[in-house]
């Protein structure tokens, strides 16, 4: 399940959030359990 969330997360991703502006960034933690983390610039607050 969490592979297919990643992938969708991963080919979604652009569709939410712009690619140029928005870095994502996909941390898989040991354990089968995926930690996903956003990071926004600090200008887009």
């Amino acid at each position: 399940m969490s592979i297919i969330v990643n992938s969708k997360l991963l080919v979604g991703g652009g569709e939410f959030l712009p690619n140029s502006s928005y870095s994502v960034t996909v941390e898989q933690s040991i354990g089968g359990h995926s930690a996903f983390r956003i990071a926004f610039p600090a200008n887009a607050t």
